[in-house]
């Protein structure tokens, strides 16, 4: 019976979390409502001229225009109506961010058809005059158009920088109506994250009342944090490749520490006993000495036999055999020469006198075995 030379060994899987710290930047979208102001820093916008009258919001109960709250941003709305005795009129707030849009409440059907409706303005950026807007009733339109149908002006591709807007209008012959409901700005915020994916947020328009963005992150760069957790997850893969290479050597087994491959020399074929002449009949039990005889030499000559015709124990008899500077040949030899024993002790079994029918002795065993 061959023994198996290598035992089951259970993996070993050890799996890292390599947890780093990055900072991108978020597009973050924030509000500035005519009323409330910037939704992080609270900033209101500055509406010119500061005169009483000028400018009024919803809560004017002598207004001729007088949109429905419940669809303005937050509720609220401030609006004026332009005539060339004011000579400009302006609404001015500052922002940081790499986008602005703005966003007006627009007039289609007035209550009277002698009431201004039209809306007429400029925008400066830093300075700079960057579009102007134009909106005529339509009786084919709702009463009032809000937020997203009423986009009166937008820029993006801004340096995220703080940058000022002038919403102004001036230099008119005709009255224009100018209702400022609130502005949007995208903002790039410095947030810490675990996912190296940069993303880009697009602004969103709000269609109901109340559903301000106010969004606000706090600006940190952890460069120390980076390097920290990078160097501390290559030590932590260096560790775990050191501990699955001992325990692979640990697990790998001995090629001849779990069987002995049965081996024998010439000197370890002994020469049965001198037997004595017998003059009387052999009994049954002396025959049973011969037959254990044969069934042992079967025995020594079949193991080296099975070993080296079993295809499961082949490499280890060949390597056996190499450690012990013995061949194959050399080992069948030894296998010829336990055969010749065994015809020899079963040719005396059945001979007569083995039977009991002579009282001449056997003949004797060769002292030499062949080379």
């Amino acid at each position: 019976m061959c023994l198996n030379a290598s035992s089951n060994t259970g993996a070993l899987f050890l799996v890292l979390f390599l947890q780093v710290t990055a900072v991108r930047l978020q597009a973050v979208n924030r509000s500035i409502d005519d009323t409330f102001g910037d939704s992080v820093t609270g900033q209101r916008p500055v509406f010119s001229p500061t005169t009483p009258g000028v400018w009024a919001n919803q809560s004017c109960t002598r207004c001729a225009i007088q949109p429905p709250t419940s669809d303005a941003f937050d509720g609220t709305y401030t609006a004026s109506t332009y005539n060339s005795t004011l000579g400009n009129i302006s609404i001015t707030f500052d922002f940081i961010g790499t986008a602005v849009y703005i966003f007006f409440i627009l007039v289609n059907n007035p209550p009277n058809p002698n009431i201004a409706a039209t809306t007429a303005a400029n925008f400066t950026l830093d300075g700079a005059l960057v579009g102007n807007f134009t909106h005529a009733p339509d009786p084919l339109l709702p009463d009032f158009q809000f937020n997203e149908s009423a986009l009166a002006f937008s820029t993006s591709d801004l340096e995220n920088a703080t940058h000022q807007m002038v919403i102004s209008t001036s230099g008119l012959n005709e009255s224009i109506f100018v209702n400022f409901d609130y502005a949007l700005y995208t903002f790039e915020n410095a947030v810490e994250t675990e996912s190296l994916t940069s993303e880009s947020q697009s602004p969103t328009f709000v269609t109901s009342t109340g559903s301000s963005p106010r969004s606000t992150t706090k600006n940190r760069s952890p460069v120390g944090a980076i390097v920290g957790g990078v160097i501390g997850g290559l030590a932590a893969l260096g560790a775990s490749v050191a501990v699955l290479f001992f325990r692979w050597r640990q697990s790998r087994p001995s090629a001849l520490t779990s069987a002995t491959l049965l081996y024998l020399n010439r000197s370890e074929v002994s020469n049965p006993p001198p037997v004595d002449t017998i003059s009387e009949p052999r009994h049954p039990w002396q025959r049973v000495d011969l037959n254990e005889e044969i069934e042992q030499l079967r025995g020594k000559a079949g193991e080296p036999l099975y070993l080296l015709h079993s295809p499961s124990c082949a490499n280890f008899v060949q390597e056996e055999v190499f450690a012990r500077g013995t061949n194959t040949a050399q080992l069948q030899g030894q296998i010829h020469i336990m055969s010749e024993q065994i015809a020899l002790l079963q040719a005396r079994q059945s001979s007569m006198w083995e039977q009991g029918l002579s009282n001449e002795a056997p003949p004797p065993y060769t002292s030499q075995l062949p080379s």
